[in-house]
């Protein structure tokens, strides 16, 4: 989910003709949420799970399931425990709410499912049997990723693609448009004859509101991709032209309608 790994790691019991709800798995009480040792969740970083800050780290996983009300689900710091007899509540971390749902299509073995979402966020998916139980996590990925790029650059000279993909990334997801110009600058001076390191300074340019700079790097970037006529530059030809047409026009004031210009 963006730069956070997450896992899970389950029993999955089956069905077998059994009532499961308020049956196998008895209402009001803490179950291991699958079968042999209690099921387990990991995260890379801190994200929210469920509404409530979790920090990095492996979780057991135990749910609470309740007729006709919300469910409790718990992240227990005794993960690698077997089933539920050692449960120990002081050991939970959180404890969230969600409420359960009548499934489309019945499952005959239990199953979690990480359905993501977009970068920043997934859902953790219980189905079983015709029950579903949805828990929504999220994290703070543009941070996160942030973070990860200036400890990267930090202590090491890094090349001109990488510097010219992490100046895209700190202008359109970081918002710090000094640092992008930072990356980018310094991936012109890593390789100033390839039209990518060019294009990325005119676009940090540009954003910026320089567009005279951002006019003439978006000049040498078709000059130098003219003379390397790869299909990477061809495939961006047809916007640097376009912008750099809208740039020099925007560095060009424009006299008044109906006004001649001084000589």
């Amino acid at each position: 989910m963006g730069v956070t790994d997450m896992e899970i790691d389950f029993g999955s019991p089956a069905v077998n003709g059994r009532v499961i709800w308020g049956g196998l798995v008895p209402y009001d009480e803490i179950w291991r949420s699958g079968a042999n040792a209690a099921t387990w969740v990991s995260f890379s970083t801190e994200v929210s799970f469920g509404g409530q800050t979790v920090k990095a780290g492996k979780y057991a996983l135990y749910i609470i399931p309740r007729a006709g009300k919300a469910w409790t689900v718990a992240l227990n710091s005794n993960e690698g425990q077997w089933g539920s007899t050692s449960f120990k509540e002081n050991l939970d971390i959180v404890r969230v709410e969600a409420s359960p749902f009548k499934a489309t299509s019945f499952r005959e073995r239990l199953a979690f499912d990480l359905e993501f979402i977009n970068a920043s966020s997934a859902n953790l998916c219980l189905h079983w049997e015709n029950m579903q139980l949805v828990i929504p996590i999220s994290a703070d990925t543009k941070t996160l990723g942030m973070n990860n790029v200036r400890k990267f650059f930090a202590d090491r000279p890094g090349d001109w693609y990488p510097c010219a993909n992490a100046a895209i990334f700190a202008l359109e997801q970081g918002n710090d448009q000094a640092y992008a110009l930072d990356l980018a600058l310094k991936a012109v001076r890593l390789n100033g004859e390839h039209f990518y390191p060019r294009w990325t300074l005119a676009r940090v340019h540009a954003a910026k509101g320089e567009y005279r700079e951002a006019a003439e790097q978006a000049e040498q970037a078709r000059l130098k991709g003219e003379a390397e006529n790869s299909d990477w530059y061809l495939g961006n030809a047809t916007d640097i032209a376009a912008r750099k047409a809208e740039w020099s026009a925007k560095a060009t004031p424009v006299p008044p309608s109906g006004k001649k210009k001084e000589k």
